[in-house]
């Protein structure tokens, strides 16, 4: 069986996208769909989020996946990690090189990560 999964981020303040833009201490989780086809939900399958780290500077190789959070999907196949597994940045600084230094929060687990960043974070979701 074929399975799509989507996921979006919520800033809480109505913007639900694959891309939004959070400012210092803002709260922010995931959610999303798992579906057979485009049509079919996939009910109570187990999906795992995960921050993925990226070296800063070009080619931005790929460092190591963070776990943030377990979610199901409900009879619609929709998963959503509020209230339980928010996650939050904290800006400390920037680097000599002039790029924000920013550390990634997350409700249950704490500080999960810090770096610099020079473009965004990326998040995944995966179907197990």
């Amino acid at each position: 069986m074929s399975m799509q999964c989507t996921l979006y981020g919520d800033d809480g303040k109505g913007n639900v996208k694959t891309g939004i833009t959070v400012g210092d201490g803002q709260k922010f989780w995931f959610k999303g769909y798992v579906m057979s086809g485009m049509i079919n939900p996939i009910t109570n399958k187990r999906v795992d989020v995960w921050f993925d780290e990226y070296s800063p500077e070009p080619p931005y190789t790929f460092r190591k996946s963070w776990w943030l959070c377990t979610v199901y999907t409900n009879n619609d196949g929709y998963f959503d990690s509020y209230p339980y597994d928010t996650c939050w940045l904290k800006y400390m600084g920037q680097s000599t090189r002039g790029f924000p230094i920013l550390q990634l929060w997350q409700a249950k687990l704490g500080k999960i990560w810090e770096g610099e960043v020079q473009v965004n974070l990326g998040f995944k979701a995966v179907v197990t």
